[in-house]
């Protein structure tokens, strides 16, 4: 049997994706690594907090690349999209054309993108798109600029709300 009393405990919590820039940007100048600020925060994104995950992501694709490294590349190694790339699928979903969605859906599997963080960074793209139109502010400020890509206007943004709203309902 364990004793809890001879035991450490360590409760970490995840680090925010500008701390994680910034240790990136800190190492990326120590090596000599010539790398975007969206680079930095693309892979800040895909380590899910962890620090750890964040180094051996920028090794994994520095092994891959050269001393230079820009979003398209962490994007080709990981099977990312790009945010326009996930706003056109979106606009393609809700122009209810089934088999041009199917057909894009298909060229990103073939392209080697990785389907399940698609969905994450779908859902989490509506909740942006849902919590804009919610406060019903003209810039919100995480991703302003691409709700107004996705919605175009308040009235289409009510829409994606409320299918969303009755998709969670049941």
């Amino acid at each position: 049997a364990t004793i809890l009393s001879r035991c450490q405990r360590f409760d970490y919590k995840r680090i925010s994706n500008k701390d994680i820039s910034e240790q990136l940007r800190m190492i990326a100048n120590q090596e000599g690594i010539n790398i975007s600020d969206e680079a930095l925060f693309c892979i800040a994104e895909a380590s899910d907090g962890g620090m750890r995950d964040a180094l051996s992501i920028l090794e994994q694709c520095l092994a891959y690349s050269s001393d230079t490294l820009t979003v398209e590349d962490i994007n080709e190694i990981y099977g990312l999209i790009s945010t326009e790339q996930k706003i056109k699928f979106i606009r393609i979903l809700l122009s209810k054309n089934m088999q041009k969605a199917l057909s894009q859906l298909d060229h990103l599997l073939r392209k080697g993108t990785d389907i399940k963080r698609l969905t994450y960074d779908l859902i989490g793209l509506f909740k942006d798109v849902r919590n804009y139109v919610t406060i019903k502010r003209k810039f919100f400020v995480i991703n302003s600029f691409f709700m107004f890509l996705i919605i175009g206007s308040t009235k289409m943004g009510t829409r994606i709300c409320d299918r969303q709203n009755k998709i969670q309902k049941g």
